[in-house]
């Protein structure tokens, strides 16, 4: 049943993030290669449906905090009540349960987003809402060309899903003290960026990360929604490589605050 609690009834099983496909190779010989998956999933607040998004069915629970967050449709985690990633035939649908202040917000926010979009804009029903105002992050950004360069070679090495189909994109968070870094991939841009704020909200970074100025890292073409997405989700910086196969070069990289 749409939007149920429950769902017991219609669940499915859950799609894996690739797929092995035949392929006829150019000798005219048989092979096989990985695909990354893609399939509609829903996100359902209150028994409502407000956005359909084409994504990769992995971190699914990520992709449904962190699109609350980006969005505005909650401020913090503990908004949601309760939330429930529910596989069906027609795809997969993440049930969020709200508390009240943010289900009185979200129908003063309504959209409809159906389809691989990646501006984040597409579907709002206002042109006031298009222009939301975005918070600023207020942390100073001080990084070397050497962590820099760390970060976008970590991002890189990270990228499993992408090892396996060459077709994903991927967002990273990277903490300069522990050269570690919170790696999310989707074939959606948007998703992958999505994905990572809610990873980031669920562990309680970038917050507990503070002190350490830590950037998002970005794989993938520019658009209007990494820009967007990043203040909301307390991110202070996105740097973008030029392109995947173009290697580190410190002195050029660009930081977008």
């Amino acid at each position: 049943m749409h939007g149920s609690r429950s769902g017991a009834h219609d669940r499915a099983s859950m799609p894996t993030a690739s797929v092995r496909m035949p392929r006829l190779t150019s000798s005219g010989t048989r092979d096989e290669r990985m695909l990354a998956e893609e399939c509609p999933v829903a996100l359902v607040y209150d028994g409502t449906t407000v956005a359909v998004v084409m994504a990769t069915p992995a971190d699914l629970t990520d992709l449904a905090v962190g699109f609350s967050l980006t969005e505005g449709i909650i401020g913090d985690i503990g908004e949601i009540e309760e939330l429930t990633v529910v596989p069906g035939r027609d795809g997969i649908e993440l049930r969020l349960w709200l508390r009240t202040n943010a289900g009185r917000r979200l129908k003063e926010r309504r959209r409809h987003l159906v389809g691989p979009t990646g501006c984040g804009l597409c579907g709002i029903d206002s042109l006031r809402e298009a222009g939301r105002i975005i918070q600023c992050v207020e942390q100073p950004a001080n990084l070397t060309a050497e962590q820099i360069s760390t970060a976008v070679a970590t991002l890189s090495e990270s990228q499993i899903l992408n090892h396996k189909t060459r077709a994903a994109h991927a967002a990273g968070f990277f903490e300069p003290v522990g050269k570690t870094m919170t790696v999310r991939e989707d074939v959606g841009r948007h998703n992958a960026l999505d994905k990572l704020a809610g990873a980031l909200a669920t562990e309680g970074a970038p917050a507990a990360l503070a002190p350490s100025f830590s950037p998002a890292g970005f794989r993938s073409r520019w658009c209007k929604k990494p820009p967007r997405s990043a203040p909301a989700s307390s991110l202070p910086c996105l740097h973008r490589p030029r392109s995947q196969s173009e290697r580190p070069k410190p002195a050029g990289s660009r930081l977008s605050a």
